[in-house]
């Protein structure tokens, strides 16, 4: 099988395989989130849904709890679980944070890089409004590459994600 296997925990991101494939990345990416997932969600399907062959996780969750009016709170730590669980398994991870939604904190509190998505009001969203459209992720998923390559390389390498404090990784916390 193709090495390493990308772990997508969000929705959107299939454009990326094509985007590190043609960069001579030899990935495999498996989308596990869902429409309208929550973080109470993802916690649920968790073991469901993450293969035990993924290197490394893009976690992009929380925005559908903030308007359902779920705590900061209580995303942050169901968040800060999420990296910690995929952690013990040795998966490297990127945090990334959607429009209002600011994670940086967990991430950081957490060791791990992290991105956030955002376009200034009414730029690059679907007819709905509230979501990204297809142009705007397409820019997003070029702005986050090089994190995602960083992630990959220490994949590769066997490091363990634990192993490093988020300030070692290249681009860490760069803002989208």
């Amino acid at each position: 099988p193709p090495w390493p296997s990308v772990q997508v925990v969000a929705r959107p991101i299939n454009r990326a395989v094509g985007n590190m494939r043609a960069k001579g990345h030899d990935v495999q990416v498996h989308n596990a989130g869902q429409t309208g997932d929550t973080t109470a969600g993802a916690l649920q399907r968790f073991n469901r849904a993450i293969p035990g062959v993924a290197n490394v996780a893009l976690v992009e969750f929380g925005i559908n709890d903030l308007r359902s009016g779920v705590p900061i709170k209580t995303i942050e730590e169901n968040i800060a679980r999420i990296v910690r669980t995929l952690h013990a398994r040795r998966i490297q991870v990127l945090v990334i944070g959607l429009l209002e939604l600011d994670l940086s904190a967990v991430a950081k509190a957490n060791g791990v890089p992290y991105a956030q998505w955002s376009f200034p009001p009414g730029q690059y969203r679907a007819s709905d409004g509230e979501h990204i459209n297809g142009e705007g992720y397409g820019i997003l998923v070029e702005r986050m590459l090089p994190a995602v390559e960083a992630l990959i390389a220490r994949a590769k390498s066997g490091v363990d994600p634990r192993s490093r404090r988020v300030d070692e990784h290249p681009g860490a916390h760069h803002r989208l």
